[in-house]
């Protein structure tokens, strides 16, 4: 399982920097400078830190934006997927 959360950590890490907000310092576990954190305590710092940087710009997209029902499909469309691998 840590490969799988080492490729979720550097992933979300990517997608943060692909939306602007940049995590620094570079900490990985298998990195120059690690801090100690695994590689899922850093995918979930980083999948929190996408939540928030994604609820922002959400919210400034304006009136008539609603990404509710994209956002419940999604979420299904995941869970039945995990269901079929669980």
């Amino acid at each position: 399982m840590t490969e799988a959360w080492a490729a979720v950590a550097r992933a979300s890490r990517d997608a943060l920097a692909l939306l602007g907000y940049v995590v620094g310092p570079r900490c990985l576990p298998d990195e120059a400078e690690p801090c100690g954190g695994s590689f899922a305590l850093h995918a979930c710092a980083n999948l929190a830190a996408l939540k928030a940087v994604a609820d922002y710009q959400l919210m400034h997209l304006g009136p008539g934006m609603n990404p509710v029902q994209i956002y419940l499909e999604v979420r299904g469309e995941l869970e039945t997927e995990c269901g079929r691998h669980g």
